[in-house]
């Protein structure tokens, strides 16, 4: 009997960083791998160990999320991105955001290797703009 290990997972090339944003804001978190061989992409998001959720699976939003998420997959082809924009912001996006690639062989459901990279989000009420309101009675 033969044996064969073939690790086809590639090293991020752009991983996602800790973001920091105001309520109301876009935010794109980064995802890209220098794997040239067929990527299945996904994120997912938790905000605390007991509570995940898959926002795509294999490249696709989940029906649920449509509104709140969208990919960006770069410019080309030959090495595309997948970045996560988060829509409008709100204290409920905050929690670890989490890119998995994984890699499939022959077009099938093998997968032959995983990459993974996370970074947390907090999101942030706006600053005060500095202006004080005076109100005097006579």
């Amino acid at each position: 009997m033969i044996e064969c290990d073939v690790d086809v997972s590639g090293k991020f090339i752009t991983k996602p960083n800790p973001e920091t944003v105001t309520v109301g804001s876009n935010v794109t978190m980064l995802c890209k791998s220098d794997i040239d061989v067929p990527v299945n992409w996904n994120w997912k998001t938790s905000s605390s160990p007991s509570e995940t959720k898959r926002i795509c699976y294999r490249g696709v939003i989940s029906s649920d999320f449509t509104h709140k998420y969208s990919i960006d997959t770069g410019p080309t082809v030959e090495q595309p991105e997948y970045n996560l924009i988060i829509h409008n912001a709100d204290p409920s996006d905050a929690g670890e955001y989490t890119c998995i690639e994984r890699a499939g062989l022959g077009g099938g459901d093998v997968e032959a290797g995983e990459g993974v990279a996370s970074a947390n989000l907090t999101v942030i009420q706006r600053p005060n703009s500095g202006k004080v309101s005076w109100s005097l009675r006579i």
